[in-house]
């Protein structure tokens, strides 16, 4: 992961930086332990990990067609028929991401007897980008959302559009009696009157126009009649495109309508190791009532797992026993060198009754340990450090 020079060759660069440099006094304090500042100082973040997570949720709405219990009767064997109306809610994209954000628990202070001892590349957000070495680096804006609902998209089915047939003509004939000349006369009159189609009538009638629209689009591709007549290129196109609408709207009579309504949302978490396992309820899912706050218990938890791989135990057990070694002298070392960190890999996953929605291996900088190089660093101009600034890890050391 890291390009390194051998350790003897980076002692010897150091203590060729020590002769020439002898009288430069460079120290890296962390900003708790220091009291004051001199004139030549700057500061510096560790990075910490902040956990992202994308939620792309999806809220269904189903209405049945007022002609659904005549599908099959009228047009076969249709699939996807809606039988009842309801609404309900899908997770239906998850993304896992990190970001670093300023640990304000690894401020440092790097100060010098004089000006410009240091060429230290720092970011905006003040994490380290490179020691004499210039990187072209564009900074991360940190995430500050812990439940942010972002936007949201409607897709839903064509507006049905069809033209009323509740009704039909009936034609009644009534006989009258009429007086000509004193001689009576029955006569039929026929009386014309509306009345109200039964829905069964209404969903006969529909079917009966789905399946013209189907004659009709026939005769279109297989050319029947005067072909002369007959439109292609573009306007069959559009033709047969205009039917094929029709029919959609037409069939939504029988099939029903569906709405679908996507919603984002964002959640910001930053987790603290304090075990090799942190479960933490990032949110609530309800499939009634779609995405919910934690502390919202009207849907069950949607837990964030953190997994440690434990891959920085050794290097942890190394550090501590140095910093026993350092109590134990007599005159112990005051100042540390430049710091950095040592991340941990670690396994997120977000668990729903159960279930695992999502998993991803992510570097979490502050699973992992500080260590330090030696403020001599700072000495040898000719010695170059680029460093991995979502992490605070060391990418190379080189001298060129």
């Amino acid at each position: 992961m890291f390009k390194k020079l051998s350790f003897f060759a980076i002692i010897a660069l150091l203590l060729a930086s020590c002769a020439t440099n002898k009288n430069i006094f460079i120290q890296t304090t962390k900003l708790d332990q220091t009291n004051g500042f001199s004139n030549n100082y700057f500061t510096y973040y560790l990075p910490k990990t902040q956990i992202i997570i994308n939620i792309q949720a999806t809220k269904i709405v189903e209405n049945k067609g007022p002609f659904a219990d005549y599908a099959r009767e009228f047009l076969g064997n249709l699939n996807n028929i809606i039988t009842k109306n309801r609404t309900y809610w899908q997770i239906s994209d998850i993304k896992i991401s990190s970001r670093p954000i300023r640990d304000t628990n690894n401020i440092y202070v790097v100060r010098s007897s004089v000006v410009n001892a240091y060429n230290l590349q720092l970011t905006k957000q003040g994490f380290p980008i490179a020691l004499n070495k210039n990187i072209n680096y564009t900074s991360i804006t940190p995430e500050t959302q812990s439940f942010t609902k972002l936007n949201r998209k409607t897709d839903s089915s064509e507006t049905l559009l069809v033209i009323d047939q509740g009704y039909k003509e009936v034609y009644d004939t009534i006989f009258k009696t009429q007086t000509y000349d004193t001689i009576q006369r029955t006569i039929p009159i026929i009386e014309k009157r509306f009345i109200k189609k039964s829905i069964r009538e209404q969903a006969r009638d529909l079917a009966n126009k789905i399946f013209e629209l189907r004659d009709d689009r026939e005769a279109l591709l297989i050319g029947e009649g005067d072909s002369d007549q007959l439109p292609d290129g573009q306007a069959l196109k559009e033709m047969l495109g205009g039917i094929d609408k029709l029919e959609k709207q037409y069939l939504a009579q029988f099939i029903g309508r569906t709405d679908k309504t996507i919603f984002h949302y964002k959640f910001a978490y930053t987790p603290e190791p304090t075990n090799n396992v942190i479960q933490t309820i990032i949110f609530r899912f309800s499939p009634k009532l779609g995405l919910l706050p934690a502390e919202d218990l009207r849907g069950q938890p949607v837990i964030l797992e953190l997994i440690s791989h434990q891959t920085v135990d050794k290097i942890r057990s190394f550090t501590q026993k140095q910093d026993i070694l350092k109590l134990l002298q007599k005159n112990p070392p005051k100042n540390s060198g430049l710091a950095y960190r040592i991340p941990e890999l670690v396994t997120v996953r977000l668990i729903y009754n159960g279930k695992v929605l999502a998993k991803k291996d992510l570097f979490i900088a502050q699973f992992g340990v500080v260590s330090h190089l030696p403020a001599q660093i700072f000495k040898n101009p000719d010695l170059k450090i680029e460093f991995y600034p979502n992490l605070g890890a060391i990418k190379s050391i080189s001298t060129h």
